[in-house]
């Protein structure tokens, strides 16, 4: 997350500015299965690859080296698939699969999504600092996506980012996927209302 992009995260996150006034947005894309079987299926992004796990360098605060590795095995315990790309011994960049999935809960707007039968989802995609500016993240979109679709029978591919992200957001586009709904929270001197924008309505 670049500089700017992590100050105003704190900034919008800091407790008494959030208590007064707040405006966040999800932004929700999805991508019929059609279009997925046709994106690029990148022969450099492993699944699942205990040696690319264990190249994992720590480089934010907020997570370890042992935490990670804990909290991939977990995950690819419960079905989940790591897709992950390695250079010179060290994790580069990595991103998740949901094979299926029925609801999921969005805490950075409070509120549950409903997804239609048969969908794959996208989540927690992350690059080293080192490796920014590669388009890893677009590239590995196209290979998850194309592998929901190919190997899971997936009819739908879904992936949500937060509004401020705009240059995830754009990658997420130029992969080929289109927004489909905007989760908000809004909240006015405690007082909390959320709901779901229809695409064409959210001008952020």
């Amino acid at each position: 997350m670049p500089v700017l992009s992590r100050a105003l995260h704190k900034l919008v996150h800091n407790p008494i500015v959030d208590w007064v006034r707040t405006d966040r947005h999800l932004v929700v894309y999805c991508m019929d299965g059609d279009e997925a079987r046709k994106l690029p299926a990148d022969p450099a992004f492993r699944v699942n690859d205990d040696s690319d796990i264990a190249s994992f360098e720590q480089t934010e605060s907020w997570l370890g080296r042992d935490a990670f590795i804990a909290g991939t095995r977990e995950r690819i315990a419960g079905g989940n698939r790591i897709y992950t790309f390695a250079e010179n011994g060290v994790l580069l960049h990595y991103g998740w699969l949901v094979p299926r999935q029925e609801r999921a809960w969005f805490p950075h707007v409070r509120q549950h999504f409903d997804f239609p039968p048969e969908t794959s989802v996208l989540f927690n995609f992350y690059s080293h600092p080192g490796a920014r500016g590669r388009g890893l993240y677009q590239r590995a979109m196209a290979r998850i996506a194309h592998d929901a679709a190919t190997e899971t029978g997936a009819m739908h591919i879904y992936i949500a980012v937060e509004s401020p992200n705009r240059a995830s957001r754009h990658a997420v586009v130029k992969t080929g996927f289109r927004p489909a709904a905007v989760p908000y929270l809004k909240r006015r001197f405690g007082k909390t209302e959320t709901g779901v924008l229809a695409p064409d309505a959210f001008a952020g």
